[in-house]
């Protein structure tokens, strides 16, 4: 009898432990004990790996927002190659900061005096290619591209269009020779141009930053640069220097960028410079030209 009373005390202390382990895991959370009586719940496990990992959860810093699943995305290919994001890693436009704590050092007004331009000419250009893609070599204060600019949100259908305008914005031979005339407004500080900034202004002015994107180079590396990103523009408008090596130099350069059955133009044909310029390329590109008004035109 006394070995059976002493096996009913060792079954009585054993389930009194096992009672008590119980008692203290009913919270299957504790990370110091694993209880084998309760299956823990999703919500349990969820609660449990949350605490258990805390320590190695840092708080999201003041301003940080969580990752958007869906990333800004452009429009199309185009815009990816050669658009604003594309080309200067943010929207300049709204970066640009007017005044004289700005990169100007000056107030910047809207000033779009150029050197004239024939706008029934230059719409019905614009209107036998129908361009989506422009590129214009030599844009100055911004004239013809936000004439152009204009044109194209008008009657060019769709979101995909742009037109990139390729200069150094330091000005021309013609500007230098003759600095503070005819327009030729350098707004020079300690003898280098701040043109540029006048151009975004006007921009900015004429609301087409939408479309209208600076590449702030000479022309010749401008060619370089579309062909690296095999970027193929509809239209090419030339421009720039007006001097005779100038101009046979960029219609070199970027006759092979343009697309298939698109063109270059330009204007001031009348000079006797380009006109000359103008024929000797054709000439060596194996190319015809015809004259339409003050612009030249030379299809591909």
């Amino acid at each position: 009898m006394a070995n059976l009373f002493q096996l009913l005390c060792v079954f009585e202390a054993l389930l009194i432990a096992i009672f008590m382990m119980y008692y203290k895991c009913v919270d299957p959370i504790r990370v110091d004990c694993i209880c084998p009586f309760k299956k823990p719940s999703l919500s349990d496990l969820s609660v449990y790996q949350n605490k258990s990992n805390a320590i190695a959860q840092k708080p999201l810093a003041k301003g940080a927002s969580v990752y958007q699943s869906k990333p800004n995305e452009y429009k199309c290919q185009l815009e990816k190659a050669v658009g604003l994001r594309a080309i200067h890693g943010s929207n300049i436009y709204t970066d640009f900061v007017n005044g004289n704590d700005g990169p100007a050092n000056r107030h910047v007004y809207s000033d779009l005096v150029g050197w004239g331009i024939d706008y029934n000419t230059l719409h019905e250009i614009l209107e036998r290619f129908q361009p989506n893609f422009v590129v214009e070599v030599g844009s100055w204060k911004g004239l013809s591209a936000v004439t152009m600019a204009n044109w194209m949100l008008k009657h060019i259908k769709g979101d995909c269009k742009i037109i990139v305008c390729v200069d150094t914005w330091l000005g021309t031979t013609k500007a230098w020779l003759e600095p503070e005339q005819n327009g030729n407004t350098l707004y020079r500080k300690a003898g280098y141009p701040s043109v540029y900034y006048q151009f975004l202004f006007n921009v900015i002015s004429a609301k087409v930053t939408d479309i209208v994107v600076p590449l702030p180079l000479p022309g010749t590396m401008g060619a370089i640069f579309m062909q690296k990103k095999n970027a193929a523009p509809d239209l090419i408008f030339i421009d720039g220097c007006h001097d005779y090596a100038c101009v046979l130099e960029d219609i070199r350069a970027w006759y092979p960028v343009v697309r298939i059955n698109g063109a270059l133009f330009g204007d001031d044909v009348d000079r006797k410079e380009v006109l000359d310029a103008v024929k000797e390329a054709a000439r060596s590109l194996d190319a015809t030209f015809t004259i339409h008004g003050r612009y030249w035109l030379l299809v591909k």
